[in-house]
């Protein structure tokens, strides 16, 4: 792995023109990350209760731009702060008509 300030411009001049569909050097693309988020959530489809999630924000972004219905790149107008929090129902046959955000950066939701 590099920082982004070692490499060359033409390396990250794909990325940076469409970067859903396009991966940086040696990693995936955001659509990519989406798809293996969905897998993720889906494989929590059967668990009973409330889960707690912890990840980055590429990954909230992700789940925000499904549940809302927003093209990927626009997910990317929502700001998160660090340590954002993003509450979330599920609809149980994960189809994002019926899921609902709940609160976002709202942490008197949460505690």
């Amino acid at each position: 792995m590099k920082p982004w300030n070692s490499l060359e411009p033409t390396q990250v001049q794909a990325w940076m023109q469409d970067f859903v569909k396009n991966p940086p050097p040696q990693g995936e693309s955001y659509e990519q990350l989406a798809k293996r988020t969905k897998i993720f959530l889906q494989k929590l489809q059967d668990t009973e209760g409330s889960i707690l999630v912890c990840t980055h924000a590429g990954v909230m972004r992700a789940v925000f731009a499904w549940v809302m219905g927003l093209p990927l790149a626009n997910s990317f107008r929502l700001r998160l702060s660090y340590a954002s929090c993003l509450l979330i129902d599920l609809d149980q046959n994960l189809r994002a008509e019926y899921s609902s955000v709940l609160a976002l950066n709202n942490f008197e939701d949460f505690f």
